[in-house]
């Protein structure tokens, strides 16, 4: 299951420029209330934005945060050095897997070019060990 998430595009050098896309909820059970997937339909966003270099983060949609219950903590899933190192260099049935020192959280900036197409970036770090990310733009 992947909640709904935001997915941004945040300058690195100026957290008030962003760009955002919001995604469905992706589960065998359709969530009333909620934008829900296609079947067959795979999890991946895309997101336009201005040539620059951006952190890319994801919050859960606001609607489905807001319906967490009391307490929860509003952290973002990341683009980082683990998502790369440990996530996306782990095949399936590998084995060993990549040796991933599993602490190196820090985000990693996304150089977008004009008329370029980035893609493979995998907001999957949910890890907070870092913490400090930016906050949800708004």
């Amino acid at each position: 299951m992947i909640p709904p998430l935001t997915v941004y595009a945040i300058d690195v050098n100026d957290s008030k420029i962003w760009f955002s896309v919001n995604t469905p909820y992706f589960g065998n059970e359709p969530r009333p209330g909620m934008q829900t997937a296609a079947p067959g339909q795979k999890p991946d966003y895309t997101l336009t934005v201005a040539p620059g270099a951006y952190y890319m983060l994801a919050y859960f949609e606001k609607s489905y945060f807001d319906a967490l219950p009391s307490g929860s903590v509003d952290k973002p899933g990341i683009y980082s050095r683990y998502t790369i190192d440990c996530i996306q260099a782990t095949r399936p049935n590998a084995s060993p897997p990549p040796p991933c020192s599993g602490s190196d959280h820090k985000l990693v900036p996304v150089t977008v070019r004009t008329g370029e197409t980035v893609s493979g970036i995998d907001i999957k770090d949910w890890y907070y060990i870092q913490g400090n990310y930016p906050a949800r733009p708004s």
